[in-house]
């Protein structure tokens, strides 16, 4: 539907070379092997109004399929939203400007909500239904939702449930301005953000590498009977995670594996980054985007709440994939 819509020289009026179609092609089939068929990718809906522009009917096709969709230059690429496990890129104090960054964490109050009612129509059946969570309808303050294109009860379901999910477990955000690297930043694909206000926060820079043994910029401390990792940012902005373990000395640490990209120690703008920590304080710093705009000449204003694998404990799978394997590039 989305590639349809986009070639048709009357809606979209886009040419095939600004749609990536291999990408939209596997984002398909990604698709349909999370949800185990059809049912998570399907889209029904009659444009009907001549004021509905081809950006909107792109986004509404795509939101129907839990895809995200940006363009890089003129080319149309798009994302699959399924649980996430590596953040594609890190953010720490030497990427970020300074003072300009707030966190924050969501508090109960008369307004919070504890229900949901999502409203969708039903292609199958053509008619406008409703689905309630909890279904006995015993919520007080209810978030309302309403969706077109959905094809049937299951898709519903699996939106509704997201929402809900998205709306009791998102408790932590953030607002910060990041260097020009931020501009690779997609909504909703994880990145990994160290809290700037922390006392002891563990990254900076690899200032010397002596096979698996690296030096690190300031000394870190290891948890005892935890599992440690390093995050390294490379030059192209891709992140990788190994496991560590502690030497005798305060600032080097042993690498399990060799990192996939040699680790530069040069020039000091572009030494090698890391982020530090055991398995629960890095994964406390998983934030997802949520808006991503100009900040300047030289930023890029951030927004982004934190990761949970339970917004998804409603889908039909959980494998864990990071992200589409045919979606690297957009990194690089």
């Amino acid at each position: 539907s989305l590639i349809r819509a986009a070639l048709d020289p009357f809606i979209g009026r886009r040419e095939a070379t600004e749609i990536d179609l291999d990408l939209l092609i596997a984002i398909q089939q990604e698709n349909e092997t999370y949800f185990e068929g059809t049912d998570g990718g399907e889209f029904n809906y009659s444009f009907d109004s001549t004021s509905i522009s081809a950006q909107e009917t792109f986004i509404s096709i795509a939101k129907a399929a839990f895809i995200t969709l940006w363009r890089e230059g003129r080319v149309l690429k798009g994302w699959f939203e399924s649980p996430q496990s590596i953040p594609s890129m890190v953010f720490t104090h030497r990427s970020k400007q300074p003072n300009a960054e707030t966190w924050s964490r969501k508090r109960q109050s008369a307004d919070t909500k504890d229900s949901i009612e999502f409203t969708y129509a039903d292609a199958n059946q053509y008619t406008k239904e409703t689905l309630f969570f909890p279904e006995d309808q015993s919520g007080t303050n209810p978030a309302r939702v309403e969706l077109t294109g959905i094809k049937g009860k299951q898709q519903a379901f699996w939106h509704m449930m997201r929402e809900f999910n998205k709306k009791k477990y998102q408790e932590i955000s953030v607002d910060f301005s990041a260097t020009a690297e931020g501009r690779f930043v997609k909504p909703n694909i994880l990145i990994s953000v160290v809290k700037g206000s922390r006392v002891h926060t563990y990254d900076g820079y690899i200032s010397n590498v002596n096979g698996l043994l690296i030096t690190l910029s300031q000394e870190v401390t290891f948890t005892e009977g935890d599992t440690h990792s390093v995050i390294l940012k490379n030059r192209d902005g891709s992140t990788e995670s190994i496991t560590v373990t502690e030497t005798a000395t305060a600032n080097i640490i042993l690498l399990s594996i060799p990192p996939s990209q040699t680790i530069y120690t040069g020039n000091d703008e572009l030494k090698t980054e890391f982020s530090f920590g055991n398995e629960a304080r890095l994964d406390a710093q998983l934030m997802m985007p949520q808006t991503i705009a100009p900040n300047g000449k030289s930023y890029v204003k951030i927004k982004a709440v934190n990761y949970s694998p339970l917004y998804y404990t409603s889908d039909t799978t959980q494998p864990g994939k990071a992200f589409s394997a045919g979606f690297n590039e957009g990194f690089s």
